[in-house]
């Protein structure tokens, strides 16, 4: 169908610019396009050549499967990409090629094989392969801390076969590009995968044996947020400073981005909703922050900024509560999100405006039930569409049960089917963000 289309569209515009009945007579050489295609496998593109203000941004900081994941509001080819980078919670050096949903387009001026081809038609073709790309990449390592080792700005992207159409009149190229063939390197931190391997059973093992302490969210949150304060110190030095491994598994200091990845990395473990944040960006300076929104019970998202709170001071025992659970009321007083990480268009969650409060805060939801009309007077759960974890109510908690079935990580339930198909797929994510969005 969609030859036949582009065929009937080339026929359409060689008719408006000929005599009707000349055009249909003229040879192949007249026509007004022509097509071929360009071998670029040895083009390979990075991330940091972006130019335009989209190059990724060093989360340094400054010193003044969850409820919410940025992997939900993809397009199809950067969702395909998001899902292949999910898998390197596993670590492998090796290149993968993903096969764009959607065939990619973009207009240039010459093609890359030309001595015509100019920076501006470069930046054409680098701006349409990562948008393709990059928030889905992006995205991964935003929403999977395990994927510590993975070096962002090393990742490595090649087209390959790319065809085009020329224009004659114009002398203009519509390129197309089908898929993208991907190459990763590790932080110079680890000299091999096998070390990476050895790390991550550190890392593992430094989660499962953190055991936090409290009978409540908020109990447990705060023992997370105080023992990682007492246990790390702040440093631009340290050998794995901006991944998780610096607050649970390494010595050496870390800085925002190892703070709040290590922060979130414990909260996933205990099924308590939290995104990354990337804000107070300077571009002069090329310096920004990072920390953490978590959900609590109530239904509402609060900010920790844990590198904030950690004083270090005597002995690197200091630490405060200036920045835990705050709303946005007291938190944006000197934090601003960012949502534009290059490409890659952040979505956060909507900050409360309240601080928490751990006394009229906690909600507990009781299951929804309704009692058969019979003799007996046992209760049975009403089963309702969008409840897919069955907690009596539906809310982002199940954006996580169903998108956990959809990457493969859950078995699939007949609660999954939200739009009543009779199978689980992408379009019952997205019924069920419409049902959450009008509750």
């Amino acid at each position: 169908m969609k030859n036949i289309t582009k065929n009937l569209v080339a026929l359409a515009v060689a008719l408006a610019v000929c005599p009707v009945g000349e055009c249909l007579g003229t040879s192949a050489e007249d026509s007004l396009f022509e097509y071929g295609s360009v071998d670029l496998s040895d083009m390979v593109m990075f991330s940091d050549e972006l130019t335009d203000n989209s190059s990724q941004t060093a989360i340094l900081a400054n010193y003044s499967d969850n409820a919410h994941n940025f992997g939900y509001y993809l397009d199809e080819n950067n969702v395909e990409v998001y899902k292949k980078f999910m898998t390197l919670v596993n670590p492998s050096d090796e290149n993968f090629t993903i096969t764009l949903p959607e065939p990619v387009s973009f207009e240039v001026s010459s093609l890359p094989n030309s001595p015509d081809f100019s920076e501006e038609d470069m930046n054409s073709l680098r701006t349409a392969v990562f948008s393709s790309c990059k928030p889905g990449f992006d995205s991964a390592l935003f929403d999977i801390p395990d994927i510590f080792w993975l070096d962002d700005t090393g990742i490595g992207v090649a087209i390959g076969n790319m065809t085009y159409q020329r224009n004659k009149k114009y002398n203009t190229y519509t390129c197309t590009v089908k898929s993208l063939t991907f190459s990763i390197s590790p932080l110079d931190s680890f000299e091999s995968v096998e070390e990476i391997a050895e790390y991550k059973t550190i890392l593992s093992n430094a989660v499962n044996s953190f055991s936090p302490q409290g009978e409540t969210r908020y109990e447990m949150l705060m023992n997370i947020h105080d023992r990682m304060a007492q246990d790390t110190f702040y440093s631009l030095d340290g050998k794995f400073s901006g991944s998780a491994l610096s607050v649970l598994a390494d010595d050496t200091g870390a800085v925002c981005e190892g703070y709040s990845k290590a922060f979130k990395l414990m909260c996933d473990t205990l099924d308590i909703p939290c995104v990354l944040v990337f804000g107070n960006y300077d571009e002069e300076k090329n310096t920004a922050h990072m920390w953490d929104y978590v959900m609590m019970e109530d239904g509402n998202w609060y900010a920790v900024d844990l590198t904030w709170d950690d004083l270090d001071g005597k002995d690197g025992l200091e630490y405060q509560h200036d920045y835990f659970l705050k709303g946005s009321e007291s938190f944006n007083t000197n934090h601003t999100p960012e949502p534009n990480y290059g490409l890659t268009y952040l979505t956060y969650p909507e900050l409360s405006e309240k601080d928490y409060s751990p006394v009229s805060g906690t909600v507990t939801t009781e299951p929804v039930t309704e009692t058969a009309p019979t003799t007996s007077s046992q209760e049975t759960p009403v089963t309702v569409i969008g409840d897919i974890n069955r907690d009596g109510s539906i809310n982002t908690a199940d954006l996580v049960t169903i998108s956990k079935v959809l990457f493969g990580l859950s078995e699939q339930t007949d609660d999954c089917d939200i739009n009543g198909d009779s199978r689980c797929d992408v379009f019952d994510l997205t019924a069920l963000r419409q049902i959450i969005i009008s509750i």
